[in-house]
């Protein structure tokens, strides 16, 4: 999804994370809720939160976007 416009709520210092984090309640949550474990979820400039079951299994950096000169995507894998 491209997320570059969406709320985050928080910065996620942790290694593993190292991003601005999608806001629970409206994103990671019911993402987390609707969807079955091992799903997959590509994200761009903020990352689904890991309190919600969400890990990053892989990042692309500097992907093209004129719109915030460049992005990251983010690959998550729900572990519930």
């Amino acid at each position: 999804m491209y997320s570059t416009a969406f709320t985050a709520t928080q910065f996620n210092p942790d290694p593993d994370v190292c991003a601005l984090l999608l806001d629970g309640k409206e994103w990671s949550q019911p993402l987390s809720d609707l969807c079955q474990n091992g799903c997959i979820v590509i994200t761009t400039d903020k990352a689904l939160d890991p309190d919600y079951g969400w890990k990053i299994i892989d990042r692309i950096e500097n992907v093209p976007n004129p719109e915030v000169l460049d992005s990251t995507g983010f690959i998550h894998i729900l572990n519930k």
